[in-house]
C-alpha cells in the first residue's frame, strides 16, 4: 500500500514538472506553424539572462581581454542614449556609458555597435576599440578599452541614416570600419573607414595612406572614408540595410537586406563589389537581422536572425557553401531580436562559448553554443 502510495505521489510530481515544460514546447510548435517557417527548427534552451536596468536595446558586441580574460557585453540602448555593460559571463549589469547629446561621449540614439581587438592580429593601434553608431547623431565615435574614453568620431556630413556597423583588420592591423547607410543614392549604402596613426601626435609610424574626405582628427588616431559602394540595381542592389559582419578568411561581407522585396543577406567583397550571391532567399520570412560568425579556419557557420514579433528564428548557414544548416529558437521564447553576438572559446559556465539574442527590444537571452551545436547537429569541420 506505501509503496503504490509513494509511485502516486512520484507520477504527481513529475507531471507537475513536465507539464508547463509540454506546454511550453506546444505554444512554440504552433507559433512555428502560425508564421509557417520554412523548416522546423530546434529547441534550444537559455542559460541566463540580462539583468535590469534595459532599455530599447538594439546592438550587441563583446569584448575579452586578452589577459585577464574579463568578457563585457556591450547593448545599445536607443531610446535612452547609452550604451549599456553587463558581465558576459553572467549577465550582471555593471554600468552606462553616455548620455544624451551631441558632445564626445555622448549618443543620439546609438544603433550598431562593434568591438576591434588588436589580439586578432599584430597592429600599431595601441588599444582596441568600442565602435557605437549613432542614427541620429549621424556618426561613429570611438571609444578605448578597457577604460571606455572617446578617442575620435567620424562620418559626420557622409553618413545619413546610419544603423549596423562591422571591423576589420587592413593590410597594416589597423581597424577598417563598414557602416550600413540608408543613404538617398543605393551606391552608397556602405561606407569603408580606414584608420591611420597620426605620426606627428604619437611619433609613431605612419600607416595606411587615406585618399578621400578629410578624417576627423583625434590624438594618434584618424578615420577617414575610402570607399563607398552598393550596387544601383540587380540582385546586389540594397534597399534597406542594417545588420552587416565581415567574414576575414573569405575577404567577404554579409549584408542583411530588409526589403519585403528582398529579405536575404547579399555577400560584398570587401572592396565594395557585389560577388553575385545571396542566401537566406525563402526561409527569412520577415526581416534578416543580427548576423554572427563562427570560424574554424576557413569553415564555421553563420548565424542570420529571421526577427519576427512574436517568434525569432535563427538560421544557420554553411560559412564556406553558404547552404542551409538548420534553425534554433530559444526556450522561453525569443521574440523581435535585433541584434547577436557569438563568442567562442570558454565564457564563464559556457565551456563552448555562448551566442547572446536580444529579446523584445529589452533583455538579452544567452545560450550555450555546445547546447546549439548538438542541437542543429553540427559538426566541427576542421580546418
Amino acid at each position: 500500500m506505501a509503496s503504490r502510495v509513494v509511485r502516486s505521489w512520484r507520477l504527481r510530481v513529475y507531471a507537475l514538472i513536465l507539464l508547463p515544460v509540454a506546454i511550453a514546447l506546444l505554444g512554440v510548435l504552433a507559433l512555428v506553424r502560425q508564421h509557417k517557417i520554412a523548416v522546423e527548427p530546434v529547441v534550444v534552451a537559455e542559460r541566463f539572462r540580462t539583468t535590469a536596468p534595459h532599455g530599447e536595446s538594439d546592438s550587441l558586441a563583446v569584448w575579452r581581454d586578452a589577459d585577464s580574460g574579463t568578457a563585457w557585453l556591450f547593448v545599445t540602448d536607443k531610446h535612452g542614449d547609452r550604451v549599456q555593460l553587463f558581465d558576459a559571463a553572467t549577465g550582471e549589469y555593471l554600468r552606462d556609458l553616455g548620455t544624451s547629446g551631441a558632445e564626445p561621449g555622448q549618443f543620439l540614439r546609438p544603433n550598431g555597435v562593434a568591438v576591434w581587438s588588436r589580439a586578432d592580429r599584430p597592429s600599431l593601434a595601441r588599444t582596441d576599440l568600442l565602435l557605437v553608431v549613432e542614427r541620429n547623431g549621424a556618426r561613429v565615435q570611438a571609444f578605448s578599452l578597457p577604460d571606455l574614453q572617446p578617442m575620435t568620431a567620424f562620418g559626420a556630413g557622409e553618413l545619413e541614416k546610419p544603423y549596423g556597423i562591422a571591423v576589420a583588420h587592413g593590410e597594416d592591423g589597423l581597424p577598417v570600419v563598414f557602416v550600413t547607410d540608408n543613404s538617398k543614392s543605393p551606391t552608397n549604402r556602405i561606407r569603408r573607414y580606414d584608420a591611420r596613426i597620426d605620426i606627428e601626435r604619437t611619433g609613431t609610424p605612419a600607416a595606411n595612406t587615406v585618399a578621400s574626405a578629410p578624417a576627423v582628427e583625434a590624438p594618434g588616431l584618424q578615420f577617414a572614408c575610402t570607399r563607398a559602394f552598393g550596387d544601383a540595381g540587380g540582385p546586389g542592389l540594397l534597399r534597406f540595410v542594417e545588420s552587416i559582419a565581415h567574414d576575414p578568411e573569405h575577404g567577404r561581407l554579409y549584408v542583411a537586406d530588409e526589403s519585403p522585396r528582398s529579405r536575404n543577406v547579399k555577400v560584398y567583397s570587401d572592396d565594395g563589389a557585389f560577388l553575385g550571391h545571396t542566401f537566406g532567399d525563402g526561409y527569412i520570412h520577415f526581416e534578416p537581422e543580427g548576423i554572427a560568425l563562427w570560424r574554424d579556419g576557413r569553415e564555421g557557420w553563420i548565424i542570420v536572425t529571421d526577427q519576427q514579433p512574436e517568434l525569432s528564428v535563427f538560421h544557420v548557414f554553411d560559412r564556406r557553401t553558404l547552404g542551409h544548416q538548420g534553425a534554433f529558437i530559444g526556450r522561453p521564447t525569443v521574440a523581435n531580436t535585433d541584434g547577436v553576438a557569438l563568442v567562442q572559446g570558454a565564457l564563464g559556465s559556457l565551456a563552448g562559448g555562448a551566442f547572446f539574442a536580444v529579446d523584445n527590444d529589452a533583455v538579452v537571452a544567452a545560450f550555450a553554443w555546445d547546447d546549439i551545436a548538438a542541437a542543429v547537429e553540427l559538426k566541427r569541420t576542421g580546418h
